[in-house]
């Protein structure tokens, strides 16, 4: 046979196998189902139902319009306009609830002192546990509750709050861990200042009149994965006028990763795994002895500055120190440096507990003495606000007083 016709006839074969295998790859890539990232579905919006405080208590935040509208008004902006909610609905609260079917800024319009004087419900007395029973109810797993009041136990007249405060964080306490059986539950609390013109009442149920700037508070109240949506998609610098302080509690579970970096050093280590380092040696000149953690803490719905505070950890050995800078590093977020300073490393496994600690700011500003409203120092505090926060912290904190544990072998077998 010709040299030609047998070279053309290999081509023609040639091509015709590689158009069936084409055919039959199209038609396994047709049979192949796709599914989609679990990581990249968009959890559900949830329905945001805010409660705002209507007792007598609240009248002089509401008879300026000034940092109390602007703070709860750009705070539903910022909720609306960010996709985070499916729908907001509004409310009053005191005795009972008042369903307010109106936009947001005629809701805010309405939060006045006119419209307060002939609101429905008891506005005589303030009952924290209550309030917070009714408005903690309302949360489901498609739902939270914001929860707006200046958070002063007032049983009403002629009976001393001092007495019962007591017995109010315990109501608090067993109904939130009631609560927290069934659903994981996180709580922000912001505290904020406002003009506040008008009657202050004491835990007596006494009233002074006064025209100060006074603190009043924002409570978030849903599932720990609801709020740690609402944190990433509301953050704080989105809440306009005077907010002050913040604290989120919640259950942790105490799952962050971490693993010993090779840098930044001082001195130097061998890596044996990424919770295991030997061979240790101190740097001449300085005499110190440094290595580094990598770790996760982006499970933990803390603030970034409790985090980066060395006072809210606690080391099971004294010759070491820490510092904690917040730094992207692959999965990592955080890294801890760790120092020593001691003539002789010796073997040891280094705990390292991030605790799990109310902020100073609840004790400074809280008042439990129910002193004059006007003596030095008492206008930023609130009474009974220890009691409150101690009363949620307990339903948490029975058996655990840790966000999270590293360790760390130092010269010495895992």
């Amino acid at each position: 046979m010709d040299k030609t016709l047998i070279n053309l006839l290999a081509i023609v074969f040639l091509l015709s196998a590689c158009s069936n295998e084409r055919k039959r790859g199209n038609t396994l890539a047709a049979n192949v189902r796709t599914y989609p990232n679990p990581a990249i579905v968009s959890q559900a919006k949830p329905i945001v139902n805010v409660y705002v405080e209507n007792t007598g208590s609240m009248f002089g935040y509401i008879s300026t319009g000034n940092d109390f509208d602007r703070s709860i008004s750009s705070l539903l902006t910022s909720i609306r306009v960010s996709g985070y909610a499916d729908s907001i609905n509004l409310f009053y609260i005191n005795s009972r609830t008042f369903k307010q079917n109106v936009d947001i800024p005629t809701f805010i319009r309405g939060i006045n002192i006119h419209n307060a004087q002939t609101w429905a419900g008891d506005l005589r007395r303030t009952n924290m546990c209550s309030l917070l029973d009714t408005v903690t109810s309302k949360v489901y797993d498609n739902t939270i509750s914001i929860f707006v009041s200046d958070c002063i136990f007032s049983p009403g007249r002629n009976n001393d709050a001092s007495r019962f405060i007591g017995a109010e964080k315990d109501c608090i306490t067993m109904n939130i861990n009631q609560k927290l059986k069934s659903q994981n539950l996180a709580f922000i609390v912001y505290r904020l200042l406002s003009d506040f013109r008008g009657e202050y009442y004491d835990c007596q149920n006494n009233f002074t009149r006064i025209d100060n700037q006074r603190p009043y508070f924002i409570w978030i109240i849903g599932k720990r994965e609801n709020i740690a949506a609402f944190k990433q998609k509301i953050p704080t610098t989105k809440i306009e006028g005077q907010l002050q302080n913040s604290y989120t509690l919640f259950k942790s579970e105490n799952n962050v990763t971490y693993a010993v970096q090779l840098n930044p050093t001082i001195g130097n280590f061998e890596r044996i795994n990424p919770t295991t380092i030997n061979r240790t040696r101190r740097d001449n000149d300085s005499g110190k002895f440094m290595f580094s953690v990598g770790v996760d803490f982006s499970s933990l719905l803390v603030d970034e500055t409790y985090l980066t505070n060395p006072q809210n950890y606690k080391l099971s050995n004294p010759n070491y120190r820490i510092e904690i800078i917040k730094k992207q590093m692959g999965n990592h977020t955080h890294l801890i440096r760790v120092t020593t300073t001691a003539n002789i490393i010796s073997p040891t496994k280094l705990t390292i507990h991030l605790k799990n600690r109310i902020p100073n700011w609840v004790d400074e500003f809280s008042d439990e003495t129910c002193a004059n409203i006007n003596s030095n120092g008492m206008m930023p505090k609130t009474f009974g606000l220890k009691q409150i926060v101690n009363g949620i912290y307990a339903a948490y904190n029975y058996n655990d007083d840790i966000l999270s544990e590293i360790i760390i072998n130092i010269n010495q077998n895992p």
